[in-house]
């Protein structure tokens, strides 16, 4: 498997290491920040805006999300939240669709 469709509950060992701090792709650049003001970096070193390289795309969203679920049948939405459900509980993601349980 490509580690980018790898589930975040299995690259980062919740269970083993005491985290500080957890940011979200869907907040990168405000989670970024603040994390580098917690560490006390200069004022003016901020976390680049990917708007700035391509600023009709279209982030990672609740909409997107929806969008690639929509093409799968009940039996492979089922799958795949499966297959992800534990980064659901962990980063509190709603789910896609009402019929997975």
């Amino acid at each position: 498997m490509d580690i980018h469709w790898e589930p975040v509950s299995q690259l980062c060992n919740p269970c083993l290491l005491q985290y500080n701090f957890i940011g979200k792709f869907e907040s990168l650049q405000e989670d970024a920040n603040f994390l580098l003001r917690r560490v006390g970096a200069p004022a003016n070193l901020t976390f680049p805006d990917f708007k700035d390289r391509n600023p009709l795309a279209e982030r990672t969203s609740s909409r997107i999300t929806q969008r690639y679920f929509k093409q799968l049948n009940a039996t492979e939405r089922q799958k795949t939240f499966d297959f992800y459900y534990m980064d659901y509980l962990m980063f509190n993601y709603p789910k896609p669709f009402k019929d997975l349980h």
